[in-house]
């Protein structure tokens, strides 16, 4: 018996380890297809997600965990997650009642599955519902009709948009004189 529990505590660990290391990790930025300009999803402070954003920084760069390796497939299962850039939180898309929010656990409702469009992909939620973006500042929500769901392009390895200069001039420091008091 005890051989037989000790063969069973090794085929698990072993298959589990096997279930890990075929997960496949893709930094990517999802643009809403339907929006004109085009529009990333943007990590919000507080665990929001919104597509508001029309450039690629920071809080548009996620990470797509496909459960089950290799390319993103129609019908694969998926984790969505943001790490700060410090890299000291990481918090995953979830769906929380009617809108998909951010937590720092992976429970059964952070994970979706890829629905591919000819556009894009779209994302199924645990609960059978589609992510969906009503306004560009709008909480990302949920939809029980596939035609309404937010179909998204994955750009990998986005590069970040530069930040725009400004045009005033810089404020010189005040010259210290001897009436200059410190």
């Amino acid at each position: 018996m005890k051989n037989s529990l000790r063969l069973f505590t090794i085929l698990s660990a072993v298959l589990t380890i096997s279930a890990i290391a075929q997960t496949t990790e893709k930094k990517a930025a999802l643009r809403n297809v339907a929006e004109k300009p085009a529009r990333y999803v943007t990590m919000i402070p507080h665990g929001g997600l919104n597509g508001s954003s029309t450039t690629v920084g920071e809080r548009q760069i996620f990470t797509i965990m496909d459960t089950n390796g290799g390319e993103l497939s129609d019908g694969d299962d998926v984790l969505i997650k943001y790490v700060t850039p410090d890299e000291k939180e990481t918090s995953y898309w979830q769906e929380k009642g009617e809108v998909i929010s951010r937590d720092r656990k992976a429970v059964d409702s952070a994970h979706f599955k890829v629905k591919k469009t000819d556009a894009g992909i779209s994302l199924r939620t645990a609960s059978g519902k589609f992510v969906a973006i009503k306004g560009k500042t709008d909480p990302l929500g949920v939809t029980d009709a596939a035609d309404k769901a937010a179909v998204f392009e994955v750009v990998e390895n986005p590069a970040m948009t530069p930040q725009k200069e400004s045009k005033e001039p810089a404020k010189e420091e005040p010259k210290k004189t001897d009436e200059t008091k410190e």
